[in-house]
């Protein structure tokens, strides 16, 4: 399955729609700065099925891109919280590089930036060995708009997986971020490590 995400709209709040080649609409997304932070929400049929929300994240400014931490938890329009998403850090012997993993509904799904070229990145997204997405991000901007392909392997996953956009949009881009407070930026280490580019697989577009 493959999926197109685009930017609508930027500057502090920011909207994104989400489609499949057909036209056919699937979700939309929002960023909307309130008084705890940004509040991230992918939309159906005009019900927010899935937030990220920081209120109940504690904020440490010091050290926060260096170590583990939980950016956002997880929660249905009800409010209950049913995953999270958190900043990893591998570090070995002459190695060192972070990734985010997403818990939710009891799955682990590890998220890999990839920098193949200075102008080429990936994320790769794996379930223990298994690949189930690849986020291509568009090298044309747009309007300040910008825009991604979702190559998807198990629709299992489909609105995690569009929910991560959202908030990998939101994190590692500078185009619409105007307002600071308390937000929560991360950042990803450049492709060198092999071990990261050994998790980018040419070929798994071709499979879904």
């Amino acid at each position: 399955m493959i999926i197109d995400m685009k930017q609508t709209r930027s500057k502090g709040s920011t909207d994104f729609i989400f489609s499949v080649p057909e036209s056919l609409e699937l979700f939309h997304a929002q960023v909307r700065l309130g008084e705890e932070g940004y509040d991230i929400a992918l939309i159906q049929n005009k019900e927010r099925i899935l937030i990220l929300s920081n209120e109940e994240v504690p904020i440490n400014v010091t050290g926060m891109l260096s170590r583990e931490k939980v950016l956002y938890n997880i929660k249905k329009l009800n409010g209950d919280i049913c995953g999270e998403i958190a900043l990893k850090v591998v570090q070995k012997f002459l190695t060192r590089y972070k990734y985010i993993q997403i818990n939710f509904n009891a799955e682990l799904l590890n998220c890999y930036e990839v920098e193949m070229d200075k102008d080429q990145k990936y994320v790769c997204v794996y379930l223990g060995d298994r690949q189930v997405a690849l986020i291509e991000k568009s090298k044309v901007l747009s309007d300040n708009l910008d825009s991604y392909k979702i190559y998807l392997k198990d629709e299992k996953y489909i609105q995690i997986v569009c929910l991560y956009v959202v908030y990998y949009e939101h994190a590692t881009s500078a185009n619409y971020n105007e307002f600071t407070y308390k937000t929560k930026k991360t950042s990803f280490e450049n492709s060198t490590n092999k071990v990261l580019k050994s998790k980018y697989n040419p070929q798994f577009k071709e499979q879904c």
